[in-house]
C-alpha cells in the first residue's frame, strides 16, 4: 500500500493482506501515512524462507535466459513506481518474450481504486501453454507470472494474482489470465 499525493494505491499484496486480516490493512494504512513504523523484529525463519524465495525466483529467470527468451529486466526500477510503470509501458509494445520485474498501474478513476501491481513476470502468451487447449490470439498479448515456492497453490496466493488480473488490459495487452509457476516435485 502506497500514498501518492491524497491517492491510496493498492496492490494485490494488500487484497490477499485484507482478505486474511482486516487489522493487518489498518496497520498498512497507518504504515504508509507514516503514523507508525512497521516492528524491526528479526525471524531467521521468516528471513530464510524470503532468501529461498528469491533464490527460486532467480532459477525460473535463468530458465527463460535458458531458453534463449528475449528478457527485459526491469528490476533496477525497484521501488521506483513511476519510473517502472513508464519502462514497463515501453517494454510492452517492444514484443519481448519476458518482463521481469514489471510496474503495473492504474490511476484512480470512476470510482474504481487506485491499483498497483508489481508482478515478478509478463510473460509472452504465446509462449504458455493454453489449459483449455485453445489457440493463442495473435499479437503480443502478456500473462502474469509469479515465481512461487510453494509445491500448490494457496488462497493468498491466488488473491494476489486475481489482483494482478485486475491491473488495466491495455497496460498488459489484453493478457487472459494469471498463473503460478511453482516447483516440480
Amino acid at each position: 500500500m502506497r500514498i501518492d499525493g491524497e491517492q491510496v494505491r493498492l496492490s494485490a499484496s494488500d487484497v490477499a493482506n485484507f482478505l486474511a486480516c482486516r487489522h493487518l490493512t489498518r496497520l498498512d494504512l497507518l504504515r504508509a501515512r507514516g503514523v507508525i513504523s512497521p516492528p524491526r523484529a528479526y525471524d531467521a525463519g521468516f528471513e530464510d524462507l524470503v532468501a529461498r524465495g528469491e533464490a527460486h525466483e532467480k532459477e525460473v529467470l535463468q530458465g527463460f535466459r535458458d531458453r534463449d527468451l528475449r528478457v527485459v529486466d526491469l528490476s533496477p526500477y525497484k521501488g521506483n513506481v513511476a519510473a517502472g510503470a513508464d519502462a514497463t509501458a515501453a517494454a510492452l509494445p517492444s514484443g519481448a518474450d519476458v518482463i521481469y520485474q514489471g510496474v503495473l498501474t492504474r490511476a484512480l478513476t470512476d470510482g474504481q481504486p487506485a491499483l498497483l501491481g508489481l508482478p515478478d513476470f509478463l510473460v509472452r502468451a504465446d509462449l504458455i501453454d493454453a489449459p483449455d487447449g485453445e489457440p493463442r490470439p495473435d499479437g503480443a498479448r502478456y500473462e502474469v507470472v509469479d515465481a512461487k515456492l510453494a509445491c500448490s497453490a494457496k488462497g493468498r496466493a491466488v488473491a494476489q494474482l486475481g489482483g494482478l488480473d485486475r491491473q488495466p488490459r491495455s497496460e498488459r495487452r489484453k493478457a487472459p489470465r494469471a498463473s503460478a509457476w511453482v516447483p516440480a516435485l
